[in-house]
């Protein structure tokens, strides 16, 4: 209890950080949701494919160009590159037309397109525009039995194009998907300085001689302090949550929001983890302001938090996939996108929180080495 007492003591001395970064997200983050309230522009979106044709004809050459009119092709044959174009999103949809594929969709029998997908926004419309083809393609082929016929109503069908409605509902999530990838910065940086800073004060070496000479065990005093250090975490998430519905009001009050809210959460738990195992790295209180800024900051120049992934430059991107504040941004920007919700959109949110999970059991498992190893050593 004493120990719990203390540590928010030494907490309520640095209230003036928390509430700095926390302003910061206040005035920052919603400059997005007022700038160009009333302005809506409609761009159609062209998604990045790349084409590695193996098959030749009339039908063949249709599907192609039809994929260039309305995505934009990447000429990319070499399959490490490939890899690397889908890894970095490059290109978000790789399609592998194969041999057979003329002669097959001409005779209606049956016959496989091998795809490569990031599972992006992006990679759904290439998906969507190949599916589209050959699903219209093969009725009209069935109806005339005739290519050239079918080719020319295909053409008709497809290049007819639809009067677009743009609601607010899309503008606003993007702007909410802003909020949210600007508080990573704030979130990190008050989760690792306080913690670290008051982890730091405890490691002082006349309250570690205290501290020994009570008699409590090693264990116990490290488990109330972690305890204590996950409480003030939890505490900042709930602020917060509370900021956001204040701030965001009902576009969040959706399926969006629980997303949202939970990718966060998530977040935070990394924010946790991450500072637990730097105060065991870290002991001087001069230096942990810089370790903040180096990790918080550059973590949220090169993952998006400041600048959209989408206007990165493709070696920041490589680097950001090593911080797990990409996977969180990179959720932002999705829940985001989302109108339709299905197996495949909890995937991708899904596959995402496991990746800051994972980063979660690296930190802790990097902890446990260390304080064993200086352990041994004292």
């Amino acid at each position: 209890m004493t120990i719990f007492k203390t540590y928010w003591k030494i907490v309520k001395k640095n209230i003036g950080i928390i509430i700095l970064y926390t302003v910061m997200l206040l005035v920052f983050g919603t400059m997005n949701l007022k700038a160009n309230k009333n302005s809506f522009e409609y761009i159609s979106s062209k998604p990045d494919i790349i084409i590695v044709n193996n098959s030749s004809g009339i039908i063949t050459d249709n599907l192609i160009s039809y994929l260039k009119t309305n995505a934009n092709v990447k000429n990319i044959t070499d399959e490490n590159d490939i890899d690397d174009a889908v890894f970095f999103r490059d290109a978000n949809y790789v399609i592998y037309i194969p041999k057979e594929f003329e002669n097959k969709i001409e005779n209606g029998k049956e016959f496989n397109i091998d795809i490569k997908t990031n599972n992006s926004y992006d990679s759904y419309i290439a998906s969507e525009l190949l599916n589209k083809y050959l699903d219209v393609f093969s009725k009209y082929m069935n109806l005339y039995n005739d290519k050239i016929l079918a080719i020319q109503k295909l053409d008709n069908t497809l290049n007819k194009k639809a009067d677009v409605v743009i609601e607010n509902k899309t503008s606003l999530n993007t702007k909410t998907s802003l909020f949210y990838n600007f508080s990573s910065y704030s979130i990190m940086a008050i989760v690792i300085y306080i913690i670290c800073l008051v982890l730091s004060s405890f490691n002082d070496e006349k309250i570690s001689k205290r501290t020994s000479v009570s008699g409590m065990n090693y264990k116990t005093f490290n488990n109330y302090l972690y305890i204590s250090s996950f409480t003030f975490t939890f505490i900042i998430f709930i602020v917060y949550l509370i900021l956001s519905f204040l701030i965001l009001k009902s576009s969040i009050l959706n399926i969006n929001g629980i997303l949202y809210s939970l990718n966060m959460f998530i977040f935070f738990i990394v924010s946790f983890t991450m500072a637990i195992l730097i105060s065991n790295l870290v002991k001087s209180k001069g230096a942990i302001s810089g370790v903040v800024n180096v990790i918080s900051l550059g973590s949220a120049f090169l993952c998006g938090a400041f600048i959209p992934i989408k206007y990165m430059p493709s070696f920041a991107l490589k680097i950001a996939h090593i911080f797990p504040t990409f996977y969180f941004i990179d959720n932002n920007e999705y829940i985001a996108s989302l109108q339709n919700f299905d197996k495949a959109s909890y995937e991708f949110v899904l596959k995402n929180l496991i990746i800051m999970i994972i980063f979660v059991m690296i930190f802790l498992i990097l902890n446990t080495l260390v304080t064993r190893f200086k352990r041994k050593v004292n």
